[in-house]
């Protein structure tokens, strides 16, 4: 006798459909990929943050560091103790910050922009790179000096701060090159990233779920600083004054390649401003009208606020370059 067991017939029961069943298994299968991308990418997220702090605080340490040897080394020559012939090697002590980098702007989809705006304008000469290197050597003012923000405060709400004078805020026809690059890079990043301030943290109901902001310089920015959550009802940038210079030249650095096709996302639109031969020449009022054009063009598909390729080709050629209109 055999010990196999057949299940019984049911004529009335209804037939399977193997091709439902097949859809069945694959939505449970997609559906178990894209929740272990979703804690994967959220792993990642907070991985990148806590490196990001740690870099913060490290950073902070040297600079303390750097200070301390420097006053010891001032000690030692003033009570007569030589120092060793390498030991002030200005170049070795400052090689570890990174400077920003100057490769080409490109967006995903286009890897080479053969015409247009972005290729006519973005190429600088040895020349005229050291020229702007020596304009923004030259006694350079840093936004910290003013304490305010020169891209948003005509359209934020007023918060209280201290007494300031007439002299601790740049004027619109202050130029850039008075003015320190970094501080004005990230002044102009976040006010590009304003659209993304009332959802940058996810959806509060699912906390496991990545947001997707996390490259983003807002983000970074309040990891490295251990700042709080942003408030959706009440969005204010964060403040990055307390930050070391080393790690806003970092978060400038970003990797900018999480912007749909075709698109240009805020640190994009900074490194190809910065490039330009004309740079320091460009005044506030220019660089604060074109923050608010970008602003306002900025939409968030998911992973941070981007503008499209010609939108913002035409409102730098507008704003920072009107000469070219009539030439082009």
């Amino acid at each position: 006798m055999t010990d196999r067991i057949f299940r019984i017939f049911n004529p009335g029961e209804p037939k399977g459909d193997p091709v439902e069943k097949r859809r069945a298994q694959l939505r449970r299968a997609q559906q178990s990929y894209r929740d272990r991308k979703d804690k994967y990418t959220k792993a990642l997220e907070a991985e990148l943050a806590r490196s990001r702090k740690s870099e913060a605080g490290l950073t902070f340490q040297i600079e303390q560091l750097r200070v301390k040897v420097q006053k010891l080394a001032s000690l030692l020559s003033q009570n007569g103790i030589s120092l060793p012939p390498d030991f002030d090697n200005e170049e070795q002590l400052h090689d570890d910050v990174p400077r920003i980098d100057s490769s080409p702007l490109t967006t995903r989809g286009q890897p080479q922009i053969a015409e247009g705006f972005l290729s006519s304008t973005d190429s600088t000469s040895p020349e005229s790179v050291t020229d702007q290197g020596a304009i923004f050597n030259s006694g350079n003012r840093t936004l910290r000096q003013y304490s305010s923000r020169i891209f948003s405060r005509h359209h934020e709400p007023q918060v209280p701060v201290p007494t300031r004078t007439v002299q601790d805020e740049p004027g619109d026809r202050t130029r850039l090159a008075e003015l320190d690059p970094t501080q004005v890079g990230m002044e102009f990043v976040l006010a590009l990233e304003r659209p993304c301030l009332n959802h940058l943290h996810g959806n509060p109901k699912k906390p496991l779920e990545p947001h997707g902001h996390a490259l983003t310089t807002t983000v970074q920015l309040q990891a490295s600083l251990s700042l709080p959550p942003i408030d959706p009802k009440n969005p204010v940038p964060p403040s990055y004054h307390n930050a070391p210079a080393a790690v806003l030249d970092r978060l400038l650095n970003l990797a900018p390649s999480v912007s749909p096709d075709g698109d240009v996302t805020p640190i994009q639109a900074w490194h190809f401003i910065r490039r330009q031969p004309q740079f320091g020449y460009f005044e506030v009022q220019r660089l604060n009208r074109l923050a608010e054009r970008l602003r306002e063009a900025a939409k968030c598909h998911g992973f941070g606020a981007a503008v499209q390729t010609g939108i913002f080709e035409s409102a730098v050629r507008e704003i920072l370059h009107p000469l070219a209109i009539t030439a082009a």
